[in-house]
């Protein structure tokens, strides 16, 4: 072994540099945590507030950002996109946990909870004639769900809906989105030539008539799905609950809904075809995992 280590010294460099390279990223992958409550507790020391954000925008982001800055001196600053990995995720949620409490304890309440509710409500459009449930009713009527329990929200929400497949005929894909009463929610995706496919899990929550869906730590690829969506159903379908997405669907839909707003309104939203109940929220999302995970498909 000396005799080969003597005669491929370069060699042998060059492997002792790949592996310090190689643990050195293992190391700083595996600190991510200690490293954002670190910072966090140096930044907060100093008077110096920020919450870091990753993901998509949403569409009241920009409006919550506002507030927190022009009230309490709080800056957002996004981080990552929609490709995130699971370093950066540790180490935004590890900083944003110790920045958080630490303004909340200066400011003496929880300002993150009270800007978010104000833009949500701002977004909702109860007071302001721009927003999505009023842009929505400028082309066709619909009335807001809300007040719903998670178990009153929880279904199966597809696209295209039994009602669109009976005007346009058989589609070449879909989607489903399983709202849980558990407040999960797993997002699958099909075509003629691909299989059912998870695209997205998480968690969700529901206020004001917007869900929100937010993935877990090992969706590190592009979940194709939006971030919120406004509950909305037609006046004459009792029961009814329509999800419309509100980054993209809702643009597109006012682009569209000229040309027939109830049509329009099928092909831009996810529609609950069936109920899911608590009952059954274990077995239907076991059986999700086991047939449509393919994780290593995202990872090619």
């Amino acid at each position: 072994m000396r005799d080969f280590v003597r005669n491929h010294r370069t060699l042998t460099a060059l492997v002792s540099v790949a592996t310090c390279l190689v643990l050195g990223a293992l190391l700083w992958s595996l600190s991510a945590p200690v490293r954002g409550q670190l910072v966090a507790r140096f930044d907060t020391a100093r008077e110096h507030y920020e919450l870091l954000g990753y993901g998509l925008p949403s569409p009241g982001r920009a409006e919550y950002a506002r507030l927190l800055r022009e009230r309490y001196g709080i800056e957002y600053r996004p981080v990552a996109l929609c490709i995130v990995s699971p370093t950066v995720v540790a180490y935004v949620d590890n900083y944003n946990g110790v920045s958080t409490a630490a303004a909340n304890r200066k400011f003496g309440h929880d300002v993150f909870k009270e800007c978010a509710e104000e833009a949500r409500k701002k977004l909702v459009g109860g007071q302001s004639a721009t927003g999505p449930l009023d842009r929505i009713r400028a082309k066709t009527a619909v009335d807001l769900v809300t007040n719903l329990t998670s178990t009153q929200i929880a279904g199966q929400y597809v696209h295209p809906s039994k009602e669109l497949v009976k005007l346009v005929g058989p589609p070449l894909g879909g989607k489903r989105l399983y709202i849980f009463p558990d407040k999960t929610y797993v997002y699958c995706k099909w075509a003629d030539v691909s299989p059912n496919t998870v695209y997205d899990r998480g968690i969700w929550r529901f206020d004001g008539g917007v869900l929100e869906l937010k993935s877990d730590p090992e969706i590190v690829w592009y979940p194709q799905l939006e971030r919120q969506f406004l509950a909305v159903r037609r006046p004459s379908h009792k029961g009814e609950i329509l999800l419309m997405g509100l980054e993209i669907s809702l643009p597109n839909f006012e682009e569209h809904a000229a040309k027939g707003p109830e049509f329009e309104l099928l092909m831009d939203t996810f529609r609950r075809e069936e109920p899911v109940s608590q009952a059954a929220t274990a077995t239907l999302k076991a059986k999700l995992m086991r047939e449509a995970w393919r994780p290593d498909l995202f990872r090619k």
